[in-house]
C-alpha cells in the first residue's frame, strides 16, 4: 500500500512533477503603445506636412509616372525630381506600379495616401506627393 501524503489536490497541479504551469510572473513584454483620437492623427499629419512644405522638402507633382514597372526607370525619374535619393513617394491610389518600382531601393518607399503615418512622413528626406492624392489625403 503507497504511504499515506499530505493533501496535494490534483496531480495537474504546477508543484508536481509534470503537472500544470503556474499563472504567475511574467508572460509577454509590456506594450507602451497608445491609442491616438482621429483628430490628433489628422493634426500631426497636418503639422508635419505643413512644415516639410515650408522647408521646401514637399513636392506636388502634377502625377506620378504610372508606366513606370522597373526600379531602373524609376532611378532615372527620381534623379530629376528628388536628386538625394531618399525619398517617400505618395503616389494616387490605383497606381500600383510605383509600388512595385520602388520596393527593391534602399532608401525609397512608396505608401498609400490611406495609409499615411508621421513617423514614415518624418523618416524620408524629400516627399513626393502625387495631385490626385491630395485629394485622398483631404478626405481622410
Amino acid at each position: 500500500m503507497e504511504p499515506c501524503r499530505a493533501r496535494q489536490g490534483s496531480i495537474r497541479s504546477p508543484i508536481w512533477k509534470g503537472g500544470g504551469v503556474s499563472l504567475h510572473g511574467p508572460n509577454k513584454g509590456r506594450s507602451y503603445e497608445q491609442k491616438v483620437n482621429k483628430k490628433m492623427k489628422r493634426g500631426a499629419l497636418a503639422a508635419v506636412l505643413s512644415k516639410r512644405l515650408s522647408d521646401a522638402e514637399l513636392k506636388v507633382v502634377d502625377s506620378l509616372p504610372s508606366d513606370i514597372s522597373k526600379t531602373k526607370l524609376l532611378m532615372q525619374a527620381l534623379a530629376k525630381m528628388a536628386p538625394e535619393k531618399n525619398a517617400l513617394l505618395i503616389p494616387k491610389i490605383d497606381n500600383k506600379n510605383i509600388y512595385r518600382a520602388s520596393r527593391n531601393l534602399p532608401k525609397v518607399a512608396a505608401i498609400s495616401p490611406r495609409s499615411l503615418n508621421v513617423l514614415e512622413l518624418l523618416k524620408y528626406k524629400r516627399i513626393l506627393l502625387d495631385k490626385d492624392a491630395v485629394k485622398t489625403l483631404s478626405a481622410l
